[in-house]
């Protein structure tokens, strides 16, 4: 067996000393750029393995984020990568755990996982299981939010961008203009309003009094751009589906088409989804986008080959990943304030799923 390279090694390879070796792993001290680069050079030739447990003794950082997602869709593979850019850009390391929603498991492994702090993507439903009082960490929030609680939290503009595509649709002449991926729990009320048992009012003001959720702020953009128009949305070209598959939506697609007459356009709450809803149509004999325009929401990188290439919304996931680990480091590095919100900027990008007329805006946030 390969005997494990010290800093003792490094130093000798390198000719320079102990300390300065340790000075290059710490990142800190003063020194000649050719010296750091030359240790470095040695360290990599050499094999060295960083003791990350006699670090976190030293300085009290092992230098590892963590992040944790329910489980590895494409977008929280995106959003990994892009995180995972971001932190090795400072020189940490990162460490991921898929938690499924089981909170309380998650939380007993990371107090054994050696990270420096935690980027956490919790849904709002998974949210409630989370124990604050157990959480001592440095910890940035991403994902499904209009307000910070108890974490710093970076959000999408989530209703912003679902209003504006939407208003697209309308804007350019669709009247049955549907949505895909309402919160389940809209299910009963949305029977009872079909039924003539609620009003649509109702329905509406049940829509908006939620608060937090991408798919509860996704529905509210999407009513809003009625609401400014002075139209309501019809509740028949609503599909509620909490799974957010491309599977679900395939099948879920055929039955709304068997049970109402075609939509104009579908506004769908994820590429996934959108992709879904895509083939469905087009092999009922439905043409994208002369029958039907599709939207999706994330812009991954299936979106752009798909054949209609998918109109979509861009969330700038790279702003996005920045501004959750700078307001992680900031943490780990000792700030103590209050808890604080960003909400990201957002793109529509317009290809061949759709026919929108005029010029697309762009909104930076909210």
């Amino acid at each position: 067996m390969r005997k494990r390279v010290t800093i003792k090694d490094v130093a000798r390879e390198a000719g320079v000393s102990i300390k300065t070796v340790s000075n290059v792993i710490n990142d800190s001290g003063s020194m000649r750029p050719e010296t750091r680069k030359r240790v470095k050079a040695v360290m990599d030739a050499m094999g060295y393995q960083l003791n990350v447990s006699a670090r976190s003794l030293k300085t009290g950082h092992t230098k590892v984020i963590g992040i944790a997602v329910e489980e590895f869709k494409p977008f929280f593979l995106h959003l990994i990568n892009a995180i995972s850019d971001a932190a090795h850009a400072h020189g940490y390391g990162v460490i991921v755990n898929t938690h499924g929603g089981r909170l309380r498991q998650f939380q007993q492994e990371a107090n054994i996982l050696a990270a420096d702090g935690w980027i956490l993507h919790l849904s709002p439903h998974a949210r409630d299981g989370f124990i604050h009082s157990s959480w001592n960490r440095p910890t940035v929030q991403v994902g499904e939010y209009s307000t910070a609680v108890h974490f710093d939290t970076v959000a999408m503009s989530n209703r912003a961008a679902m209003d504006q595509m939407t208003g697209r649709f309308l804007d350019s002449g669709c009247r049955r203009v549907g949505a895909f991926g309402a919160p389940e729990s809209l299910i009963p009320a949305i029977h009872a309003a079909r039924n003539g048992e609620m009003t649509a009012k109702a329905l509406l003001d049940m829509v908006f009094a939620a608060v937090d959720g991408a798919a509860d702020l996704r529905l509210q953009g999407f009513c809003d751009a009625f609401v400014k128009r002075g139209m309501m949305p019809d509740w028949d070209l609503i599909c509620c589906d909490d799974a957010w598959s491309t599977s679900r939506a395939f099948d879920m697609t055929g039955a709304m088409l068997d049970r109402t007459a075609s939509p104009d356009a579908m506004v769908c709450f994820t590429d996934e989804i959108a992709i879904g809803v895509l083939h469905a149509c087009m092999s009922r004999g439905l043409r994208v986008p002369g029958d039907v325009q599709i939207s999706g929401h994330d812009d991954i990188d299936e979106s752009r080959f798909v054949n209609p290439a998918l109109t979509t919304i861009d969330p700038t996931l790279r702003e996005y990943a920045n501004v959750a680990f700078d307001m992680l480091l900031e943490r780990i590095q000792g700030y103590d304030g209050p808890p604080r919100f960003h909400m990201t900027g957002y793109t529509l990008v317009e290809r061949d799923s759709t026919r929108l007329t005029g010029p697309a805006a762009v909104r930076s946030g909210e």
